[in-house]
């Protein structure tokens, strides 16, 4: 089975072009990376999931294309070609990949961003500032004082 079935598959089903697009992008990295069809791509999920993963380099789109994968490997004729068994084993690969990627994107949605950095650090550097200039004022008293 090849990527335009899959996509005439998911376009008759109705899909969204946002989720035939999750559904097809991985594939075509399959195809471009390994030179795989769909079915021996899914056979080698491992490498495809690494692929996406560094072709997107972001856990955030990497999660969409994943999940794209999983809705693939829903397909009744894929189901059938891979094999019912492996269709298993290949979802709860998919399904880890997906709870590694939510935790990681839920980790950066909880970093500080640059901008929050910058105004932390520029608040350090006004009470700094505060700090020298109120020692600044008290060495210039007691120098006038002993004058």
């Amino acid at each position: 089975m090849d990527i335009a079935c899959i996509h005439q598959y998911v376009t008759d089903q109705g899909l969204s072009e946002t989720a035939r697009n999750h559904m097809i992008a991985p594939l075509r990295i399959a195809k471009q990376h390994f030179g795989h069809d769909v079915v021996s791509a899914l056979h080698h999920v491992d490498d495809l999931m690494a692929a996406v993963k560094k072709e997107y380099n972001n856990p955030r789109t990497s999660r969409n294309y994943i999940n794209g994968l999983k809705m693939v490997v829903h397909i009744p004729a894929i189901r059938q070609a891979v094999g019912e068994d492996r269709s298993v084993d290949i979802e709860k690969k998919l399904h880890n990949e997906l709870q590694s990627l939510n935790h990681a994107s839920y980790q950066m949605s909880r970093r500080p961003t640059n901008t929050e950095n910058s105004q932390q650090e520029l608040e350090r550097l006004r009470k700094e500032n505060d700090i020298l200039r109120k020692m600044l004022q008290a060495i210039n008293s007691l120098t006038a004082g002993i004058a």
